[in-house]
């Protein structure tokens, strides 16, 4: 598993995608997206929701699967999960 911050948005604020491997086949996989957000604690300390307030499965399978042969495999995964939950990652 691995994470990725993303960018607030007028509609969600500022989070973090848990992606994890889900499955894989010939010429494919799947990864479990899990969308958590900054919450205050009313005291200035933030900290990330207990529970996913979204959830997705994204499937990396034909015309996807071919462009990824030459990228680094997190940032190109990094970058479909956030795309996939109407995202955009944070570039570090």
């Amino acid at each position: 598993m691995f994470s990725v911050q993303t960018k607030a948005t007028e509609e969600t604020p500022a989070g973090r995608i848990d992606i994890s491997v889900g499955d894989a086949f010939e010429f494919g996989m799947t990864f479990t997206l899990k969308l958590f957000t900054s919450v205050s604690l009313g005291t200035g300390i933030e900290r990330w929701s207990e529970q996913p307030v979204k959830m997705d499965v994204l499937e990396i399978s034909g015309d996807a699967w071919d462009s990824w042969q030459d990228k680094n495999d997190y940032e190109y995964v990094a970058g479909l999960g956030a795309a996939k939950m109407g995202l955009e990652k944070v570039d570090e």
